[in-house]
């Protein structure tokens, strides 16, 4: 069962920092550098460590609930990190403090 809730935790985290960097990347490549009221991308945004675009609304909020899910992919990696932890102990593998 821990298995699968590690092999889940991985798809899980994996699955956000993929989708973070195809956004990050393609939003700093593909966006306007200016604001084009025409085309609906009014929206300013910082992306892929500083380059500043322009978004259409519909591109703003889904890199928006992307930035919200950082916390959660956080949590992934914490909790992958405690039953690491756990594993490594069950099986006495870790340090024993009597030697």
């Amino acid at each position: 069962m821990r298995n699968v809730i590690i092999a889940i935790l991985c798809i899980l985290f994996l699955f956000w920092l993929g989708v973070d960097i195809v956004l990050e990347v393609y939003y700093s490549s593909s966006l306007p550098k200016v604001s084009d009221v025409q085309t609906g991308h009014v929206y300013q945004m910082t992306v892929n460590h500083g380059f500043v675009v322009y978004a259409t609304k519909e591109e703003f909020r889904l890199l928006d609930i992307d930035r919200r899910c950082f916390p959660l992919a956080g949590a992934c990696c914490f909790a992958l990190f405690v039953l690491h932890i756990i594993s490594q102990r069950k099986s006495g593998s870790g340090h024993d403090a009597n030697h």
